[in-house]
């Protein structure tokens, strides 16, 4: 009888341990899942992130010197954010960034400048969205994080598509400008619609690079 009870005991324990060291590996497990699951999204998010970080600084540049706004404090800010991930640009990307370095490298930089971009002036410039393909796969599961991180990134997507919307509206006014039936005076309003969009899709673009930075600081 002892021995029987002494089996039972056994029995019950093994049963309550196996069930206790189940229920840990199911938890430790569904812990990895979601640590894998961060890890994903932020590499995912990180990389897309420094793409379209590398196009905004561009596209800022272009835009602000169309606009005439675009000084050497501005240019030394491009090339600090262009140099951070040197190695990763493209052959294009890295002519531009020499470009700019050779630029605020002149004792006259205000004549530099205007030699190598009021060159461009009179160009009409089209625009293209600026894509986001892994975000946009991933806005309706975005992973437990940070609170304060979360609402950065939402933060900056959300800019990037209002940019696109001004994009769209920039690009319906820029192949106006091609319309021969066009009259004088609205050819000007039209150009000048332009020249304004200039000045705020460039400085719409400096603040997104800017967010993307704090973002990008902030990752785990």
């Amino acid at each position: 009888m002892a021995q029987s009870a002494d089996n039972t005991f056994y029995t019950i324990i093994a049963t309550i341990s196996g069930v206790i060291i189940g229920w840990a590996l199911s938890v430790i497990n569904k812990i990895w899942e979601k640590k894998r699951e961060i890890d994903d999204f932020i590499n995912g998010l990180n990389a897309e992130l420094q793409d379209i970080k590398v196009v905004f600084t561009m596209l800022s540049i272009e835009l602000l010197s169309k606009a005439k706004m675009a000084d050497k404090s501005t240019f030394d800010w491009a090339i600090s954010i262009l140099e951070e991930s040197e190695s990763q640009l493209v052959e294009m990307e890295k002519r531009v960034l020499e470009g700019w370095k050779k630029i605020v490298k002149f004792d006259d930089f205000e004549e530099a400048w205007r030699l190598v971009y009021m060159a461009e002036e009179r160009k009409s410039l089209s625009l293209a969205e600026i894509k986001t393909p892994f975000f946009d796969s991933k806005i309706n599961h975005v992973p437990s994080l940070d609170q304060t991180l979360r609402n950065l990134i939402i933060k900056v997507y959300r800019r990037i598509n209002n940019f696109n919307e001004h994009v769209e509206k920039y690009n319906i006014y820029h192949f106006k400008t091609f319309d021969s039936n066009l009259t004088e005076k609205n050819y000007e309003i039209i150009t000048q619609t332009i020249n304004d969009s200039h000045k705020n899709l460039g400085v719409q673009a400096k603040i997104i690079v800017d967010e993307i930075s704090k973002i990008q600081k902030a990752l785990p």
